[in-house]
């Protein structure tokens, strides 16, 4: 029992870590982000004031003489090289607004996985001590106590299993009816699978 209570707290404290860990990476994104519009809007700037000094040099040098042209083209190319520049800002842009996305989303899915994990751990800690104290014959133990595997496949395995190794394996459909009727009267509920 205090060891699925462990597992189950290490558990908790593993998403909890996994959230924070993303809520850090979610603000670091958000600060990213700003950071390059800022940079967009400067550029934009700059780019309005080398689109109106061209047109004013393009007009002075319709006065001059053709030297002026070689000004106009080094102008014309550092416009052209800051319109580059703002475009592949902008990309930067959406990609830091799509894995800023990416991030919430991914927040949101262990949020709701940690209030999931709160219910089904109260059934599952009534189903064990019911087990313990010997009140129902042919409970088995949590599918993450009786299965077994290298620790380099833990993240594997749990990503496959997900909540289902919490799930409990009974004897036979008869155990599992019981469990259910007495998470029934506390008003709890946990998946239970029978061994046979």
């Amino acid at each position: 029992m205090n060891r699925e209570l462990e597992g189950l707290n290490a558990e908790r404290e593993r998403l909890q870590a996994e959230m924070e860990e993303m809520q850090k990476r979610l603000m670091a994104d958000s600060a990213r982000k700003s950071q390059t519009e800022s940079a967009i809007a400067a550029r934009q700037e700059d780019l309005a004031d080398l689109e109106a000094e061209l047109r004013d040099t393009d007009w002075r040098l319709k006065k001059m003489v053709p030297r002026s042209e070689e000004a106009l083209r080094d102008l014309s190319a550092k416009y052209y090289r800051l319109r580059a520049e703002v475009e592949e800002m902008r990309q930067r842009k959406d990609r830091l607004a799509r894995e800023l996305s990416d991030l919430g989303r991914e927040y949101e899915r262990l949020v709701a996985q940690s209030q999931r994990g709160g219910q089904s751990s109260r059934a599952l800690q009534e189903v064990m001590e019911a087990r313990r104290k010997g009140k129902i014959d042919g409970i088995f133990g949590t599918l993450r106590e009786l299965i077994s595997f290298e620790e380099r496949y833990r993240a594997a395995v749990e990503s496959a299993a997900g909540g289902r190794l919490n799930a409990v394996v009974v004897r036979d459909d008869g155990v599992a009816e019981e469990c259910l009727g007495l998470l029934k009267q506390s008003g709890g509920w946990e998946a239970h699978v029978p061994a046979a």
